[in-house]
């Protein structure tokens, strides 16, 4: 797997991925792909730089599938989008968590050819977090007042919607089965856990070669219900559930978050590498 930037690439690569199918379970899953330098007269491009000008007789680069996991590291990085709403934790029956700030990192990579477009030990850090409900700050134990810290998530790329204009999107939960996304504390009286699942869109949605430097993730949601639940072709809902212990105490009950990132590509060799999606 490669290592990326959540709400998440070290090589000088131009990085994409494809959408093959309607249904991210189907035997030809999104996956993520990057330009690399091949033999002469192998790839169809002139260089990295011009990996989204389609040449006769290309002098070497071509664009590949990310390899399996564990294989040669790509890194991005992620930050909340400036001036977008402010993260926000809302279960159903309006608990809200609010936060300033929001980081992310990662890795990317497919495991077989049915299951690509992975993503794996994405870390998500929230600050200036605050409890509406209590009036008081939040953090994650042994962090920083304000500090939230994920678990390490796991996930994979899917299709939203196959129809023009096709939308793709990340699912991600906890990498242990069954796990928490995150645990924290508001005030020393009350712990809360967050489990489940959730997917956020991915934009920009393009054909090579049609790059962007940035693409953005927009986990959207509306009175504690996500805005998307499933992927196209796929029966199973994915939602988040929040429980609290403490001086208010409530069995897990649904929620959503919302969240913007700016996804772009590590500094390579003193310039940013485009990223893009196909």
């Amino acid at each position: 797997m490669k290592r990326i930037g959540i709400i998440g690439l070290c090589f000088a690569t131009v990085l994409v991925f494809s959408a093959l199918s309607a249904s991210g379970a189907s035997a030809n899953p999104p996956k993520w792909w990057h330009c690399l330098k091949e033999a002469a007269g192998v790839g169809n491009y002139s260089s990295r730089a011009n990996c989204e000008k389609l040449i006769t007789g290309g002098t070497g680069w071509a664009w590949l599938e990310v390899g399996p996991i564990g294989a040669l590291a790509l890194r991005i990085i992620g930050r909340r989008v400036i001036g977008s709403p402010v993260p926000l934790l809302e279960t159903e029956a309006k608990r809200t968590v609010e936060c300033t700030g929001a980081s992310n990192n990662g890795e990317i990579g497919d495991a077989s050819a049915t299951a690509a477009g992975l993503v794996a030990k994405v870390l998500i850090t929230f600050t200036g977090c605050k409890s509406t409900s209590f009036g008081a700050e939040c953090n994650t134990k042994g962090k920083a007042k304000g500090e939230i810290v994920s678990n390490d998530l796991k996930g994979r790329l899917g299709i939203i919607k196959a129809a023009a204009p096709a939308e793709a999107g990340v699912l991600l939960e906890a990498e242990a089965s069954g796990g928490l996304e995150a645990e924290f504390e508001c005030t020393a009286f009350e712990t809360l856990k967050v489990r489940g699942n959730i997917i956020c869109p991915v934009t920009p949605y393009k054909t090579a070669p049609n790059m962007a430097k940035t693409f953005f993730l927009n986990c959207a949601q509306t009175g504690g219900k996500q805005a998307v639940k499933k992927f196209e072709g796929e029966a199973t809902e994915h939602t988040l559930e929040t429980e609290g212990k403490g001086l208010e105490n409530f069995a897990f009950e649904k929620s959503a978050e919302r969240a913007e990132a700016e996804i772009e590509a590590e500094a390579v060799e003193g310039s940013t590498p485009e990223i893009g999606i196909e």
